[in-house]
């Protein structure tokens, strides 16, 4: 699968509940099925995904899908407006998220990826 930013073949994490896959490049992760990323979620004591308020940015173009190349959708935060986002495929229902770190590490084991994970959606789902 290539990056929808980068266009380079990401890696793939392995995890007991479904694999990730991880830009070397930019360091965004890919979660291919939404419900390895619930598990994650609900483990971590947040919301399950469609239960987190968000708006999908019809202004904003985005990158293809790694797994389906359909144009993928920003959904933005509905409480900051924008300063937290993600990239969902509306056909496979992939969801993408953008490293947050300038340098990402070359390597991220799977313990690692699922805690960026859980920081970023922490963050989009956090009140004013």
């Amino acid at each position: 699968m290539d990056c929808p930013r980068c266009s380079v073949e990401m890696s793939e994490i392995a995890r007991e509940d479904g694999p990730l896959q991880r830009c070397a490049e930019c360091g965004g992760l890919w979660v291919g099925d939404v419900t390895d990323l619930n598990k994650i979620l609900l483990h971590a004591n947040l919301p399950a995904l469609s239960s987190i308020p968000g708006f999908v940015n019809v202004d904003e173009i985005t990158g293809p899908c790694p797994a389906c190349n359909v144009d993928l959708v920003v959904v933005d935060n509905a409480e900051k407006r924008a300063t937290e986002s993600y990239d969902t495929c509306e056909a496979c229902g992939g969801v993408w998220v953008d490293s947050d770190a300038d340098d990402p590490a070359p390597e991220l084991d799977a313990k690692r990826a699922e805690e960026e994970l859980v920081g970023f959606f922490r963050r989009f789902a956090r009140k004013k």
